[in-house]
């Protein structure tokens, strides 16, 4: 989530539990900035390891996560009893947005790790994979392939909804090269990966930039899945990605209401080309998970309904409601009071004083919402189809 990290909740009933099961199993991927680091670091001739425990070293890089700042708080005062903080650095978004908390207990790099070597994501070496047992790595069911690693193409984002923590942290979008690009395609499939997650929050943010890419990865068999959104895809760009292995796109809806959609500075949705291009990608054999949000400032029990009915509409093969959530940075977080710890902030909760909603209405409108798409035969079938 922006370099934030995300928790996973799903609810309490028992189809819940098992989503939840089938992710824990399917879904293993490292965070790639510490791959970055780590590849910066070996380029420059330095010894690296990888470890979720502190080892004997003279410089330590802490990723700092939203759900998990406090554990990687006291593991840095663990380390500051025999290390000079000055050899302890903080990196990720939550470091960046809330440099005090980290402040006594290491040194904080703000914003994109790797800029305090190279200013032009060009310069940066492609993430070097052997420091992990990278042949486990998966991320099922979007992709049926392993090993799967993931990828960066670009950084930042064209938009700025206010609720987004990757053009907080990121910033603006800019890309690397066609030539950067294919060193590091060339170098991973000498590793004899299957499967490529681009990470990148709007892989199809350019038309030829995308085009460009599609005829890199069509020298490959790589499959792979991306995100993006629905107003940066047409059916002939849709064919040429599944031309190039494209086997699942991941898009971001939000909400169905244009009202609410507007309070968070997203255009107005248009359904029935929602509808259309989502249908393309079925015929295409390419797998669509949407993604929704509930509870945004300007939603009520009304708008969620609509946007879980509008859900149900769409019928993509899979759907994900997670909660609207005021990540330290964003403009959402600027505006309301969030009434919770920050580690609080699952992405599945409500954390903020609503207008119209309590957490526990949420709670029930978000478990409503995964039992009501989850349920149809309608889906399954579908699904069952795509996959044999």
């Amino acid at each position: 989530m922006g370099s934030f990290g995300l928790g996973f909740d799903l609810g309490t009933n028992l189809l819940s539990r098992l989503a939840g099961v089938v992710k824990s199993i399917g879904v293993r991927i490292p965070d790639i900035q510490l791959v970055y680091l780590a590849s910066i670091h070996r380029q420059k001739g330095d010894t690296v390891i990888v470890s979720t425990q502190p080892v004997p070293a003279d410089l330590y890089y802490i990723h700092t996560s939203i759900n998990g700042y406090q554990e990687e708080l006291q593991t840095a005062k663990d380390l500051s009893e025999t290390v000079d903080r000055s050899r302890v650095k903080f990196i990720g978004a939550m470091a960046t947005a809330l440099p005090e908390m980290f402040s006594d207990h290491g040194e904080t790099v703000l914003g994109e790790p790797e800029k305090q070597f190279y200013n032009d994501i060009n310069d940066y070496p492609h993430p070097d994979w052997t420091l992990y047992d990278y042949k486990t790595f998966s991320y099922w069911p979007s992709l049926n392939v392993r090993p799967v690693v993931p990828m960066l193409t670009s950084r930042g984002c064209k938009f700025r909804c206010s609720y987004c923590p990757y053009s907080s942290y990121y910033g603006t979008w800019r890309s690397r090269t066609p030539e950067n690009i294919e060193k590091e395609l060339r170098y991973i499939d000498r590793l004899g990966i299957k499967g490529i997650i681009f990470r990148d929050p709007l892989f199809t943010a350019e038309k030829q930039n995308t085009i460009d890419k599609l005829r890199l990865l069509s020298s490959y068999k790589f499959k792979w899945a991306c995100e993006t959104r629905l107003e940066c895809v047409e059916e002939e760009l849709l064919e040429m990605m599944e031309k190039a292995g494209c086997s699942a796109i991941h898009f971001g809806i939000e909400s169905s209401n244009d009202k609410v959609l507007a309070s968070v500075n997203r255009a107005p949705l248009q359904q029935e080309r929602a509808k259309s291009i989502v249908k393309y990608c079925e015929d295409l054999g390419i797998r669509v998970n949407c993604f929704f949000i509930l509870g945004f400032p300007e939603d009520s029990p009304d708008t969620i309904k609509e946007t879980m009915d509008f859900a149900k509409w769409l019928n993509p093969n899979v759907a994900e409601f997670f909660v609207a959530t005021p990540y330290p940075g964003t403009d959402l977080q600027k505006k309301v009071t969030v009434t919770t710890r920050w580690n609080e902030l699952t992405g599945y909760k409500l954390c903020y004083n609503h207008q119209h909603l309590s957490p526990k209405d949420i709670d029930l409108l978000r478990e409503k919402a995964y039992l009501q798409f989850y349920r149809r035969p309608k889906l399954w079938v579908k699904n069952l189809k795509m996959f044999f």
